[in-house]
């Protein structure tokens, strides 16, 4: 549905054409309402910043070093196994940078 380089307008007409399919979802996990939450999460990451920040499936590519997951709002660094969670998309980007208004 998406690609790695989308752009806020295309998740914003993804997150619709879910939303539009939502009535219609018949499944027992509901896997369209899970499917609009990823999108929404994502559509936070790129609107803090959609220049290091790509999309692969259910996971997050940040600057090339970190994967943030959509799912279940955790993070890691690429290439290790442990997972730390997050509160929102903003201050995980601004925490991963190291900027000086991190909580």
């Amino acid at each position: 549905m998406l690609n790695s380089n989308c752009t806020i307008q295309d998740v914003k007409k993804a997150i619709q054409k879910v939303k539009e399919f939502i009535p219609y979802d018949t499944s027992y996990n509901m896997t369209s309402t899970k499917t609009l939450r990823k999108f929404e999460t994502l559509l936070e990451f790129l609107e803090a910043d959609s220049e290091n920040v790509y999309y692969l499936g259910n996971v997050v590519v940040i600057d090339h070093k970190y994967h943030a997951s959509l799912a279940n709002r955790k993070w890691k660094v690429i290439g290790k196994g442990k997972w730390y969670p997050y509160s929102n998309p903003v201050d995980l980007l601004h925490k991963l940078r190291g900027s000086a208004d991190v909580k």
